[in-house]
């Protein structure tokens, strides 16, 4: 009974893997982006700013919102509370933090950065904001 537990795989985990080895091998080419966002929110968010270069050109408050347009728009539009985070809410740091809003506001702000230097071809320096957030996110815990 068991064993057959353990042997059981869902087939939906399946048929993601090869497109989780085509986006792996696709982010290694934006080595900040992927380290900071993941390799599927960083996907997710090129996409959605239709390239790297326009990514990389956005304004960290963009960033923030990237997948909330329909809530951004309610917003603007009757006065709802407007969208925190969008595809930011998938990242395994703003997931699990008490004040999301305030992770996800750093978050976006270094992927700005991030974002930049991918696309003008510079140096490492996702590690040093990855650090730092998930201090924010340490302090965040301790504070409440």
């Amino acid at each position: 009974m068991i064993m057959s537990k353990v042997n059981f795989h869902n087939p939906l985990d399946s048929s993601k893997h090869p497109y989780f080895s085509f986006i792996l091998k696709k982010m290694d080419c934006f080595p900040n982006l992927k380290t900071i966002a993941g390799p599927l929110v960083g996907a997710r968010l090129i996409a959605l700013a239709g390239g790297i270069d326009k990514l990389a050109k956005l304004p960290s408050s963009t960033i923030q919102v990237l997948g909330a347009e329909k809530s951004l728009f309610r917003h603007l539009k009757t006065g709802a509370k407007p969208p925190k985070y969008g595809v930011l809410y998938q990242h395994r740091l703003v997931a699990k933090a008490k004040n999301k809003g305030r992770i996800a506001r750093s978050l976006a702000s270094a992927i700005a950065v991030c974002a930049r230097v991918d696309a003008y071809k510079g140096e490492l320096v996702a590690e040093k904001f990855l650090k730092r957030i998930e201090e924010r996110v340490e302090h965040d815990k301790k504070r409440k």
